[in-house]
């Protein structure tokens, strides 16, 4: 009798930088019941690869708003950046927006960070509420 059962394939190792509108979210770490950004990403994950493990390099507040979260996961599915990529960016929800996904060697941990920077920006003043929002939306600048 000969076993047919194919290898489990090898898992790729990513680094995701993604930034978003934190003003729903109850943080980064998944919650029960509660809507979190750690969960929103293994949802869009799971939908994309049928798989949905992810960490952060650090948890967040309730209400934090992130320019450059990192998270990371190990993945089974074959995906190039370039689709993962396209494809986060049209399953999570609309205030993510996940820019340069990447392979790496060793999974990204929370305690390897060699510093994190906290900015806090008040704006005083009047915001426009945008066609289709609720609220005003925040003056990000990205890429910096």
């Amino acid at each position: 009798m000969t076993d047919l059962a194919q290898p489990a394939p090898e898992t790729q190792t990513w680094k995701l930088t993604l930034a978003y509108d934190g003003t729903e979210f109850r943080g980064w770490q998944v919650q029960p019941g509660e809507l979190t950004i750690q969960g929103e990403l293994q949802a869009a994950l799971g939908r994309i690869t049928g798989e949905a493990p992810c960490q952060g390099s650090g948890r967040t507040d309730a209400g934090v708003h992130a320019l450059a979260q990192v998270a990371s996961f190990a993945l089974q599915a074959r995906i190039p950046p370039e689709s993962l990529h396209r494809a986060l960016n049209r399953t999570l929800p609309p205030p993510f927006e996940s820019w340069r996904p990447e392979r790496c060697k060793h999974l990204p941990r929370k305690h390897s960070a060699l510093a994190k920077t906290y900015e806090y920006r008040l704006f005083r003043g009047y915001l426009p509420t945008l066609p289709g929002s609720l609220r005003p939306r925040l003056p990000v600048a990205y890429g910096r």
